[in-house]
Formats: structure tokens, sequence, C-alpha cells
């Protein structure tokens, strides 16, 4: 059950937007924002095609 809990946190962490953000932030301080954009802008797309 650990270990699937452990799992269950990994995939959030590389799928949920807040720690997407807070990697790009760090790792991309000049251009950031405009990173943010476009991500939130391709997710947006992304949900808006594969909607069920």
């Amino acid at each position: 059950m650990f270990v699937v809990w452990a799992g269950l946190g990994v995939a959030m962490a590389d799928t949920l937007y807040d720690p997407v953000f807070a990697a790009v932030t760090r790792d991309f301080p000049d251009s950031f924002r405009t990173r943010i954009t476009l991500i939130t802008l391709v997710a947006g797309f992304a949900s808006t095609v594969s909607s069920p």
C-alpha cells in the first residue's frame, strides 16, 4: 500500500500545475512568465481536444 501511495505522489508531482510551475520558475528565472503562459495554453487546448 505504501508503494502505491508513493507512486501516486510521484505521478501527481509530475502532472499537476503547481510543481511544474515551481520547476519552470526555478530553472528559467529570466523567462518563466512566458513559459508558464505557454504551458497553460497548451494544457488548455489539450483539455479541449480530449474532452470526454
